[in-house]
């Protein structure tokens, strides 16, 4: 076996066209009909390195859509968001987690919107509800290949996220 290794920029190149056009297209009219605000947010893709003893790095991270305006706390809500998408992505990797629900505690800013993709990287997103990060991160996963049907309804099982298992349910990954 053999290992292509590729750089940041061009796993950037890779992912975010497909996340762009998810939020675009499917996730970002249904999370703006509920937070008309919801319009983008932070993607961050972590790498889960099991040489170094399951010790965890960020690979990447970005603005995807368009992020505006001031949080509640006074801190602008694209720094937030890109703290809130690390902190996932690090939990789920340091963890050894499928989901970010699967220890989602909002009252200590543990918020579901990540998930493992293999057993080698994390995505999260963080800017709209913690449903729809979630889902778009599975939509985006699938679409890329890296995730399957089992995969999906496994996570979806751990957030109960409905809107996300009627997106799978009415696109044939998953049955009813």
């Amino acid at each position: 076996m053999f290992t292509i290794s590729v750089g940041p920029f061009v796993l950037m190149g890779y992912f975010v066209p497909v996340i762009e056009e998810v939020l675009r297209t499917i996730v970002g009219p249904l999370a703006k009909a509920e937070d008309p605000t919801d319009t983008g947010g932070w993607f961050a893709l972590w790498g889960i390195s099991r040489d170094r003893g399951f010790s965890s790095e960020p690979i990447f991270g970005c603005m995807i859509g368009r992020v505006v305006g001031p949080y509640h706390d006074g801190r602008l809500r694209s720094i937030v968001f890109m703290e809130n998408a690390t902190e996932k992505a690090k939990r789920i990797s340091d963890d050894s987690l499928r989901s970010s629900w699967q220890t989602r505690d909002s009252a200590r800013g543990r918020y579901g919107g990540g998930i493992a993709i293999t057993d080698r990287f994390v995505m999260a997103f963080s800017g709209l509800a913690e449903w729809a990060d979630e889902m778009l991160m599975l939509i985006v996963a699938h679409r890329l290949h890296l995730i399957n049907g089992s995969e999906i309804e496994l996570i979806i099982q751990m957030s109960n996220n409905w809107r996300a298992r009627d997106y799978f349910i009415r696109e044939g990954v998953l049955r009813l």
